[in-house]
């Protein structure tokens, strides 16, 4: 589950908090534009580029030490979350108490996991910051070699993308360890770092975090371009107020998984974006193109919503809102999806955003899945008791119902 605040951008979390009525949703990712209806497309170059090999390090880290413990079973509580839809295919989840409920693990990750106190791995962009034309011969351009690529300063706990506490549980619920995980990502090179320290994160020191950290491969966490994909290159994009990136699973990135199983579940999302583009809906998610850096899409770049339907719900500062037109928007939105012969798999209040014309407008496109295949993540806690493992109309069906008696339940409050 996500919203435009997390997974999507992921910034240090020591970067201005957002105003909670302007959120967004694709962790870490991080977590998209004020609506209209002819969109602010045009100021995006878009190109079809020619994939190159990716000059990622090959660095990777460990996990702690542990016994392996008992097969771990899924929650079945739930949280608010982004991109953190729970894996249907794989018992093993790592699950983020806040924004990002639930991490989905490589296959080879045996615990149930659970992550509290997480930052969101997406944050708002920088409303002064504007989309820029560029020669592609800039100098940004260039790749950095392996060796010149050093994590960014960290000075405080606040840098870190991504600084959680996580438990691993046992099939019986007992904890079984604790450790912290940490993750930073370069702003300016996409690369990323993540490490783990065998200790609660109140007893990591700043030193013991740094020294943890070991650079990703760029390849395991970021698709290579394709001839079909509309691209933008990160040295002729510079993000403003109307575009959201949304980002991959970093965070759920393990050395054990030689499947590139991040890299490929983007992939996956960004094939749905495209569907949607040949044949828009009004309250589905608007896609504009792929941010690209060296034959890499290490983003995904969507039109910015104004605010979450959970706070246009749920905050006492919000007007009354037509529940009945509400869930309207948002069944006929799927319906479109279904049309196509997709299901979005992952229906909840943190995975819609409402526009400025106060209009749902359906996102996280993460657990959309063709009809009948295997769901490699799909769903968030309390949202999807009764999910089928195969990707299927029934799994939308139930969150509609469930939306339905959410949002008639805070229109009563109103």
């Amino acid at each position: 589950m996500t919203t435009q605040d997390e997974n999507t951008s992921l910034k240090p979390a020591s970067a201005t908090t957002p105003d909670p009525s302007v959120v967004n949703a694709s962790g870490d990712i991080t977590h998209l534009d004020k609506r209209s209806e002819d969109g602010d497309d045009g100021n995006l170059p878009l190109s079809k580029s020619n994939p190159t090999p990716s000059k990622g390090d090959d660095a990777v880290i460990e996990r702690p030490p542990a016994a392996e413990p008992p097969t771990a079973k899924p929650p079945t509580e739930g949280c608010d979350g982004d991109d953190g839809a729970l894996s249907l295919s794989k018992p093993n989840l790592t699950m983020s108490m806040e924004d990002d409920a639930a991490i989905e693990l490589p296959p080879t990750t045996k615990p149930l996991t659970k992550e509290r106190d997480s930052d969101d791995d997406a944050r708002p962009p920088n409303k002064k910051s504007k989309l820029m034309d560029q020669h592609s011969g800039d100098e940004n351009c260039k790749s950095h070699s392996v060796t010149e690529l050093k994590p960014p300063a960290v000075n405080d706990f606040k840098d870190f993308t991504i600084c959680n506490e996580v438990d691993e549980f046992d099939d019986t619920d007992e904890c079984v360890s604790t450790y912290t995980l940490v993750m930073i990502v370069d702003q300016d090179s996409y690369a990323a770092w993540i490490g783990t320290v065998n200790a609660p994160r109140d007893q990591v020191s700043l030193e013991q975090a740094v020294n943890c950290l070991s650079r990703i491969p760029d390849k395991a966490i970021y698709p290579p371009v394709t001839p079909d994909m509309q691209t933008v290159a990160t040295c002729s994009f510079i993000l403003d107020e109307n575009t959201w990136l949304k980002r991959p699973l970093i965070h759920a990135y393990s050395k054990k998984d030689p499947t590139n199983w991040a890299a490929n579940v983007f992939l996956d999302e960004i094939k749905a974006h495209q569907l949607v583009e040949e044949h828009p809906h009004r309250n589905l998610v608007k896609f504009k193109a792929c941010l690209e850096k060296d034959g890499l899409v290490v983003g995904v770049l969507q039109k910015r919503y104004p605010t979450a339907l959970n706070f246009r719900v749920e905050a006492r500062s919000q007007p009354p809102y037509d529940a009945t037109a509400f869930y309207q928007d948002i069944e006929a939105g799927l319906r479109h999806l279904h049309s196509l012969g997709f299901a979005h798999n992952d229906l909840n209040p943190s995975n819609v955003m409402i526009d400025a014309e106060d209009r749902p407008i359906i996102i996280d496109l993460g657990a959309a899945t063709p009809l009948g295949q295997v769901l490699h993540q799909g769903g968030t806690p309390g949202w999807c008791d009764g999910y089928q493992m195969t990707s299927c109309v029934a799994n939308d069906e139930i969150g509609l119902r469930l939306m339905k008696e959410y949002l008639q339940e805070h229109q009563k409050k109103k």
